[in-house]
């Protein structure tokens, strides 16, 4: 198993997440995949990367663009994707975990 440490001092955004994993090894096609198994409609997303150097620094930038902008998820929406999806046990316990604590407000999550 490998470990992967980020030293996030200032934060770090999800798409700055997802450009990190993939300058790093994860082949794009893998995310596709896994994306799929969602099991969205063909054309609701599109991925993008792009090499860019900033400040003499090369990096990889990562976009979604969402191409349905009528469709709006409610939190019990995620939830059945997940639910419904092909994602494997452990991958459905954990984005669930995740989107719960999303899902609830601040003044109620747990330490």
């Amino acid at each position: 198993m490998n470990t992967l440490y980020l030293d996030c001092q200032a934060g770090v955004s999800g798409d700055m997440t997802v450009a990190a994993l993939l300058d790093a090894g994860v082949p794009l096609e893998y995310l596709q995949g896994e994306l799929g198994k969602l099991h969205l409609p063909a054309d609701a997303y599109t991925l993008s990367v792009a090499a860019t150097k900033r400040h003499g620094i090369a990096a990889l930038t990562f976009a979604v663009a969402v191409c349905d902008q009528q469709t709006h998820r409610h939190y019990r929406d995620i939830m059945e994707l997940i639910s419904a999806s092909s994602l494997s046990a452990r991958v459905k316990e954990l984005s669930s975990r995740i989107f719960g604590r999303f899902g609830v407000s601040p003044g109620h999550l747990e330490g």
